[in-house]
């Protein structure tokens, strides 16, 4: 008895009326029903007649997956390209710029980077890892590193055009020198561009 109470609902949930005798058929036939609208809902068939087959599921789940991971990697690569072009260019600039106080400001800049990349590569060599680093820094820092060079010597003409006048105010003196050093600091910008 206890069993069957179970089995069945008391009461149809719809309009609270006690459930009625139904036969084994009817409730087969909910069951399917059940199952075809839960196939709709997550874009499935909605006949068993033609059913999707597990294999075509797993293929277009698999085939869908991939297309997430190739857009999430895209995205991925294209933030990390960004940042790495950000970074590049504020250094560049920052070793141009800070040049005008008497080249003290990109000798500072230039060093600061130095130091810090000199560590990171003796780490990861030290870690057996060179090669991977090494091959990566040779094919992408090779005109990242020397733009960013280029760029400190242009923010050493800077200081240079301050200390030695040649007889000029510091106005013209920044004039003359600083037309050059701008020339100098694009050119190295066209670098960062390429790299």
């Amino acid at each position: 008895m206890m069993e069957s109470m179970y089995a069945k609902p008391l009461y149809n949930p719809v309009d609270g009326e006690p459930a009625e005798e139904s036969d084994s058929t009817e409730d087969e036939e909910s069951v399917n029903k059940g199952t075809d609208y839960a196939k709709r809902s997550v874009g499935g068939e909605s006949s068993q007649d033609d059913a999707t087959e597990p294999e075509d599921l797993e293929d277009e789940f698999t085939y869908e997956y991939e297309e997430e991971v190739a857009a999430d990697y895209l995205n991925e690569r294209s933030m990390m390209a960004g940042f790495y072009v950000q970074q590049n260019v504020g250094i560049a600039f920052r070793c141009f710029a800070i040049g005008i106080l008497l080249g003290v400001g990109t000798g500072y800049v230039l060093l600061s980077n130095g130091l810090m990349i000199g560590t990171v590569f003796g780490y990861i060599v030290a870690a057996g890892h060179g090669d991977r680093l090494l091959s990566f820094a040779v094919t992408h820092g090779s005109f990242e590193l020397t733009a960013i060079a280029i760029s400190g010597g242009a923010g050493l003409m800077l200081g240079d055009a301050v200390l030695h006048r040649r007889n000029r105010t510091l106005l013209e003196s920044l004039k003359v020198r600083g037309l050059d050093a701008i020339k100098i600091a694009l050119g190295a910008g066209v670098m960062l561009v390429i790299a």
